[in-house]
């Protein structure tokens, strides 16, 4: 398992995502599980520049970006992540606050 995830954020076109309005809760989810405030910042880094590294496993980063999407339902977006070993690589897509779409990772 890999704790070094890659992650690019791809908004809907003319789309801006208030990540940071939902900061309490998201920080809230992070203590709940036992993750550091930094993996915030990562997150408002990737969804305002489209790219973010995280020390984090891949499982972990597709979990928050579901609490993300449920969080701000009309925000659609697809994230792609890659790890460490090759076959650590995976593509998820968001809308209407669920998972709409998923392939790999490849590792598992």
């Amino acid at each position: 398992m890999s704790f070094h995830t890659e992650l690019w954020i791809q908004l809907e076109e003319g789309r801006a995502a208030d990540v940071e309005g939902i900061r309490d809760h998201l920080t809230s989810y992070l203590d709940r599980n036992a993750l550091h405030h930094v993996v915030y910042n990562d997150l408002i880094t990737a969804f305002s520049s489209g790219n973010s590294i995280f020390n984090l496993d891949g499982w972990s980063v597709r979990a928050l970006l579901a609490e993300v999407s449920k969080q701000l339902p009309k925000l659609e977006f697809a994230a792609r992540g890659v790890g460490e070993e090759i076959r650590d690589t995976w593509v998820r897509e968001f809308a209407g606050g669920e998972q709409s779409f998923e392939a790999g990772p490849w590792n598992e």
